[in-house]
């Protein structure tokens, strides 16, 4: 790891890799394999860690001398197994005033309007998705895992034999393959592995799906990944919001059908709460433009279908993790969802 300073005062912080990257694609101020925060002089503080179930090491860096840094530019840099470089990717620094633009054009035009229908809802997560293109080199394949529809998300020159079950958020409501296409794709790219996304049923009225029709998408969908000649310990299972509880949720109902675990799973700002209890999600009200607990009280009573919202599997807050593989959780201080992580 090297931090170097620009002439102007920006602050570069380099990760060096051996085999994997120690930091990957920025969504919602959280990453998979990484961290980046900035204190409230607006230094910057990188914390990374090792990607999951391959072992753990963080390292910390904040910027030298008494002048905060303008922003932190994020340099990562990936080696195979020989030490020789497999690509560079820098992220686009972001000052707090671009953060806090961002902030005030999502309250001000949300993801989900209040008075939304579900279809409204869901072509407008739709629209915002394609503000993110995904990369012209990105291989895309359309498959029927296990009876769910899918799509393989690959960058080049990816391990075949390493595999990412991803499933996306959106309050088991919203969301799709093309939503989370982008991420997936950034994901693919940072771990050198393939990216499995899939479209699990959703709810809420008919022809959707009410619990537990997600989780048993989800095992499907891994139950034909372990037929693809894919090794148990070379997959992992991730997932944000909704899609982080649902990546839990999963991890239960695999061990608990006998199957092969897999290597790891990954939560990103994981929903596992269907009630809405956690203190963040009052307390953090004002600062997350996203979650709000009215809006996640009316996704819980759809994806619930009248069952109890202590169901374990469906608010995993609740059910018996002994015995699941290594965890890797994210979520920003600033979120509803700081209590559910």
């Amino acid at each position: 790891m090297r931090m170097t300073t620009s002439p102007q005062g920006s602050a570069r912080l380099e990760l060096v890799g051996s085999g994997r990257v120690e930091v990957s694609a920025l969504e919602r101020g959280v990453v998979l394999a990484g961290l980046v925060e900035r204190d409230e002089l607006g230094q910057g503080r990188g914390d990374a860690r090792r990607g999951a179930g391959v072992g753990r090491r963080r390292a910390r860096a904040r910027v030298a001398g008494g002048r905060p840094a303008a922003h932190t530019d994020i340099l990562v840099v990936q080696h195979d197994h020989r030490g020789n470089p497999l690509f560079r990717q820098e992220a686009t620094p972001m000052s707090r005033q671009q953060l806090e633009a961002i902030v005030q054009m999502l309250r001000s035009q949300p993801v989900v309007k209040p008075d939304a229908s579900v279809q409204e809802a869901r072509a407008g997560f739709e629209q915002i998705a394609s503000m993110f293109p995904v990369d012209a080199d990105i291989k895309r394949e359309a498959v029927d895992a296990g009876g769910v529809k899918a799509e393989w998300v690959s960058a080049p020159n990816v391990d075949a034999g390493r595999a990412l079950l991803y499933l996306y958020g959106g309050g088991y409501v919203i969301g799709s393959i093309n939503t989370h296409r982008a991420l997936a794709a950034r994901l693919s790219r940072a771990s050198g592995a393939r990216v499995l996304v899939i479209d699990y049923r959703l709810a809420p009225e008919p022809p959707e799906h009410p619990h537990p029709a997600a989780v048993e998408d989800s095992v499907a969908a891994y139950r034909w990944m372990l037929g693809q000649r894919l090794t148990p310990g070379r997959i992992a299972v991730a997932g944000d919001s909704a899609g982080g509880g649902l990546t839990v949720a999963t991890l239960v109902a695999i061990r608990d059908a006998k199957l092969p675990l897999p290597a790891a799973g990954a939560c990103l700002s994981p929903w596992v709460d269907l009630e809405g209890i956690g203190e963040s999600m009052t307390t953090k009200a004002d600062t997350d433009p996203i979650v709000q607990k009215a809006g996640i009280a009316q996704m819980a009573a759809a994806y619930l279908g009248g069952k109890d919202p202590r169901t374990p599997l469906a608010a995993p807050l609740y059910a018996d993790l002994t015995g699941l593989p290594p965890l890797l959780i994210h979520v920003g201080t600033a979120e509803t969802l700081l209590d559910d992580a």
